[in-house]
C-alpha cells in the first residue's frame, strides 16, 4: 500500500506539467507539422 502511494505522488507532477498550458502548445506544434509532412507525402 506504500508503494502505490509513492507512485501517485510522483505521478501528481506530471499531471501538472501536461495540464500546463506550454505542454498544450508544443503538441499543437507537432501537429501543425505533422499535417505538413502528410501533405508533402501524397
Amino acid at each position: 500500500m506504500l508503494k502505490k502511494k509513492k507512485i501517485q505522488k510522483k505521478s501528481n507532477p506530471f499531471a501538472k506539467d501536461l495540464r500546463s498550458p506550454k505542454y498544450k502548445q508544443r503538441t499543437l506544434k507537432s501537429r501543425k507539422i505533422y499535417d505538413r509532412k502528410k501533405k508533402n507525402i501524397t
